[in-house]
């Protein structure tokens, strides 16, 4: 049951980020920063989801779970 949840954690971050960006205007200030934010925080949610889905219980490379 918690693995339910905590695989929503990286959607509701990127969603507080976004509206962060948003209000902050960073995107138009400064665009480079918001550029190498976002680029690192792909690579999070990217890194996230390969330890949060495990080799060992990988069914070939769909990545679903064996039943």
């Amino acid at each position: 049951m918690i693995f339910n949840w905590l695989s929503w954690f990286p959607v509701v971050g990127t969603a507080i980020l976004m509206y962060f960006a948003r209000v902050s205007h960073i995107a138009v200030l400064h665009y480079n920063l918001f550029l190498a934010l976002l680029l690192a925080w792909c690579a999070a949610v990217i890194a996230f989801y390969r330890v949060f889905n495990a080799p060992g219980e990988r069914n070939g490379a769909t990545g679903r779970k064996k039943l």
